[in-house]
């Protein structure tokens, strides 16, 4: 064949390929991270699920390409507890993709004590998102540090998480409110691929990237009072209130005012839930269904705590299946979960004089779970974090229907 047809052939398969790799989506072009987790082909339906997936309205707002009778989904999925929380679709409610922090002291202007907050922690830096302003947006796309993350509060469920962003080509993802629920929990999704992602498990559920991306690393998250958490982190940094925010490709102005108040309170203080769940058919263990809870789960058991519980005792060494759990409160009303293993063995923790000791080698621990003096010190010891999900009780029950309550009343 002579070379010019040879190279005229090439051009026009690599064109059909990249136009094949365009039609599917992407995925196979992209280098995604992580990977670990993903869904198994035989966890994987596809075919057609209706509005509960993007339309195809929304995807040409997208600008993506997708054959709406071959997405993919986790077959495990119970499809009557999928519903549309807003006709709109997504973007429903505007992510912040720019936010701005302030002071304690600039804060304090307008949060009172018993105001709650989302804190965020990684590393030794640590933020505040309060719900009056996260009930409104849901998603932040944020960075701490060169960590691209994503916060998100779910006003429906209670939950609120905090992920380090997936990549794609090195680039983080870029996530918006879906306008959907399942389990009455927010579904967020990517604005690169349009997947939907659960909020409260942080893994894809519908779309291009299940079976490709596993789920997202979780950072510590827990939702405290404000007047807590301030003297807890002197030094913190607090999302301010937004004065914009982008809707339709245009910057809108928003009046510090919509933040005045918790607009969920009323909802929070009913039983009932709505969105195709029926939270009388759950096992609620004598609380009530909108119970603020912190629920930590391990390979093959997961439980759920009450923060009064806790602040009661401080410090508790339990066991969560067969994994020794050391459950701590700190300084700032945090309840901070570690495995208490280190170098093959099980430690005892105690508190002496306000100082976290082990039993074993006499070594003082900070809250963050590091060895600071002592015997296991200069090993530059530190315990692995179990991040817990603040959430309301019966949003826990949905998606750990195994989990149990601890009994420390």
């Amino acid at each position: 064949m002579p070379r010019v047809k040879i190279i005229a052939l090439a051009v026009v398969l690599l064109v059909a390929g990249a136009l094949g790799l365009l039609w599917r989506g992407g995925e196979q072009r992209v280098a995604y991270s992580p990977v670990e987790g993903a869904a198994r082909p035989e966890e994987i339906g596809l075919g057609g699920l209706g509005p509960k997936y993007l339309t195809q309205a929304e995807l040409e707002r997208l600008r993506l390409r997708q054959d709406l009778d071959q997405v993919k989904y986790l077959k495990g999925l119970d499809l009557s507890r999928w519903a549309l929380a807003c006709e709109r679709g997504i973007d429903c409610l505007p992510e912040l993709a720019e936010p701005e922090f302030q002071s304690i002291v600039e804060a304090d202007g307008w949060l009172g004590d018993g105001d709650l907050v989302l804190s965020v922690r990684l590393g030794q830096r640590a933020r505040a998102y309060p719900l009056r302003i996260m009930a409104w947006h849901q998603v932040v796309n944020d960075y701490l540090g060169d960590t691209p993350i994503i916060v998100s509060y779910c006003p429906i469920s209670g939950a609120g998480v905090a992920y380090a962003r997936p990549l794609a080509n090195g680039k983080p993802l870029v996530f918006g409110v879906s306008g959907r629920l399942y389990n009455a929990n927010l579904l967020l999704y990517d604005r690169q691929t349009g997947s939907l992602w659960q909020q409260l498990t942080g893994e894809p559920i519908a779309g291009p990237l299940v079976g490709v991306v596993g789920k997202l690393k979780r950072l510590h998250a827990d939702i405290v009072p404000w007047g807590d958490w301030k003297r807890g982190h002197p030094g913190g940094e607090v999302l301010a209130r937004p004065k914009a925010v982008r809707i339709g490709g245009k910057k809108v102005p928003i009046s510090a005012e919509r933040y005045g108040e918790y607009p969920y309170a009323e909802y929070e203080l009913r039983p009932w839930v709505g969105y195709g769940v029926e939270v009388e058919r759950l096992d609620l263990q004598g609380l009530s269904s909108k119970r603020r809870i912190l629920g930590v789960e391990v390979p093959g058991a997961a439980r759920a705590y009450l923060r009064a519980d806790l602040e009661r005792l401080g410090l508790l060494n339990d066991w969560l299946g067969e994994v020794p759990v050391l459950v701590l409160m700190s300084p700032g009303g945090e309840a901070r979960f570690f495995r208490r293993e280190f170098a093959g063995s099980t430690l005892e923790f105690t508190l002496e004089q306000g100082r976290l000791i082990d039993r074993e080698t006499g070594t003082v621990w900070s809250p963050d779970g590091r060895a600071v003096s002592g015997p296991l010190a200069s090993r530059e010891a530190a315990l692995e974090e179990l991040p817990a999900v603040p959430a309301y009780w019966f949003a826990w029950l949905l998606f750990h229907p195994g989990t149990d309550l601890s009994q420390q009343r």
